[in-house]
This record gives C-alpha cells, structure tokens and sequence, in this order.
C-alpha cells in the first residue's frame, strides 16, 4: 500500500478540516486521515512519509531527504513571497475584523505555516514558523490586528 504512494500534508481541499492528511496510492486510491492535532498530523505524514521513503531507498532511488542541509537554508524570501501570492498555488486571501478594523486580503498565520508545508518548502511546522519569523522580520509580511503585535 505504501510503496509509491503520495502524501498530502496539510490537505487544503476542505478549509473547515485542517487536520486532515491524504495518501494516495499508486493505484489512485485515496485514503484521508484526520489527526485529533496539527502536531499529530505533522507526525503521522513525517512517519508515513519515512516509511515510503524507505520503500525507496531499498529500490535504489535517491529521497529528498539525501539533499544537501546547506542548500537548503539558502531560501529567497522574495520568491517565496510571490508564491504565496501567486493565483492558482498561492494562499488564499480573506478578509480579517477586529474590533472594528476591516483589513483586506490577509491570511493568517496558521495558514503561512500549513501552506509552506503543503508546497515542501520546509519539512517541519517548526521550520515554517522560522521562516515565516523570517518573512516578517525581513519586511516581506506585516502583521495586522492586536493578537499579531503581541
């Protein structure tokens, strides 16, 4: 069942179930899991994912894990910006009220995070956080509301 199968972790298609991961066979068979957390749903993909990997390996292919860290850290943050804007892959865009304030096309910081894992620019929620941190430090990002400026 695991031998080239593809894991989607976060799987998006359904806004109000972020917990949920999809492994899809190489028959084309879907399964979807939902984890009681994102921490959980984080682990299982990571174990899942160890697994086919290991699948792999024993055939001789070459994981994205075999990777070189250093490559790695060289991110630019200005293309990962423009992904995320980016029409048809990008985060989607809403609208944020808080205490009377309307701020336009905004997403929240969860969904930074989610969506970096989505497109495997980082492998851990930990490494999206930081380079999320990144991204606002840098000036790419600005935070809006009183829950971002504490």
């Amino acid at each position: 069942l695991l031998k080239d199968c593809v894991i989607t972790c976060p799987y998006l298609e359904y806004e109000n179930r972020p917990l949920v991961l999809k492994l899809q066979t190489k028959h084309g068979v879907d399964h979807y899991l939902e984890a009681c957390s994102r921490e959980e749903r984080d682990e299982w993909a990571a174990d899942i994912t160890a697994a086919v990997n290991q699948l792999k390996t024993t055939d001789g292919e070459k994981t994205r894990n075999d990777t070189d860290p250093a490559e790695r850290r060289n991110i630019n943050l200005g293309k990962v910006l423009d992904s995320m804007y980016d029409v048809h892959s990008g985060i989607k865009l809403s609208n944020l009220v808080e205490q009377g304030c309307t701020y336009s096309n905004c997403f929240s910081g969860s969904a930074v995070v989610d969506w970096l894992v989505f497109m495997q620019l980082v492998l851990t929620r930990v490494e999206a956080v930081t380079l999320a941190s990144a991204l606002l430090e840098e000036g790419f990002l600005r935070a809006v509301g009183l829950k971002s400026a504490e």
